[in-house]
């Protein structure tokens, strides 16, 4: 029987999606016996590579600057992750985007 492994491409800047990817990591290998490996876009300092095999990525909701409402506010998670996924036809091996965060700030 050949080994599955999911890759798991994901950004966490406070670390709490980087927590929940390795609490995510321990119940696929316990419950399903299915490896997996983790990219943290972070790590990779804006650098791309290629994905040779399916993957699903998850990100936080997170703004820098503004106040979550109007103008002022940038996005500093979701385009490096874009930029990855956009990069060498990895979009062609994503079969999803998990977005994570919380909605209770601002109005």
């Amino acid at each position: 029987m050949t080994e599955k492994t999911l890759t798991i491409v994901y950004i966490s800047l406070s670390g709490n999606v980087q927590s929940f990817v390795k609490r995510l990591e321990e119940y696929l290998q316990n419950h399903y016996q299915l490896s997996s490996k983790a990219i943290n876009i972070k790590d990779l300092n804006h650098e791309t590579s290629p994905v040779a095999s399916p993957f699903v990525a998850i990100l936080p909701t997170y703004l820098e600057g503004g106040n979550g409402i109007d103008s002022g506010d940038v996005e500093i998670l979701t385009t490096p992750l874009g930029d990855f996924i956009a990069a060498h036809d990895n979009d062609k091996q994503c079969f999803g985007i998990i977005g994570s965060g919380n909605r209770n700030f601002n109005e």
